[in-house]
């Protein structure tokens, strides 16, 4: 049995990392509505496939919120879809604190910190709440015209995607700190 939790911890360790990886390239594509960046992600989204399989994990489930967010961000760079300013700052905003959590989900599992798996569940909290009141405003701007209506598709997709890579660092941490309970020594 441990042997197994081991094992499962390294391939979610790789996983992680290659997430972290995956996300800080299709953010480049869309900090630069640059599609080069796209290639790049799809090869790494290829072989993360081929090599890391885990059905029904938070990191399996994780790869798949990339995979959805690299199919809107490729939409979006192909259709020429355009983006407020405002929206490019909240998206990429989202993507910051959004690498931040994978890597901090990818130190967890190595560490097995206590700090930073309640520092995980801290933050993905506040990062969906973030995520929510970005959509709200958004809700107002298209309200206002400010925003077309293919974009506001892409934007609510890559809200919901970017929020599922979130709630799959904090599954992550949840069963980091249930499989250690709380009397486990910080490390």
């Amino acid at each position: 049995m441990a042997v197994e939790s081991i094992l499962a911890i390294r391939s979610t360790h790789a996983l992680s990392t290659r997430a972290v990886d995956l996300v800080q390239l299709i953010w480049e594509a869309f900090r630069h509505q640059d599609l080069s960046h796209v290639g790049a992600a799809e090869h790494l989204l290829r072989d993360v496939r081929r090599t890391h399989s885990s059905p029904g994990t938070p990191a399996d489930q994780m790869v798949t919120s990339v995979a959805d967010l690299l199919s809107v961000v490729c939409n979006m760079l192909e259709d020429a879809v355009p983006f407020t300013e405002r929206a490019m700052r909240e998206i990429n905003s989202l993507f910051d604190k959004g690498v931040e959590l994978l890597e901090c989900a990818r130190d967890a599992l190595v560490t097995e910190n206590r700090v930073l798996v309640r520092h995980i569940l801290a933050s993905s909290a506040q990062y969906a709440q973030l995520a929510n009141d970005y959509a709200m405003a958004h809700q107002q701007r298209l309200v206002e015209g400010v925003c077309l209506p293919q974009a506001s598709t892409a934007y609510l997709d890559m809200l919901e995607h970017l929020k599922g890579v979130g709630r799959q660092t904090r599954r992550i941490a949840e069963e980091l700190a249930l499989r250690h309970g709380p009397t486990t020594a910080a490390r």
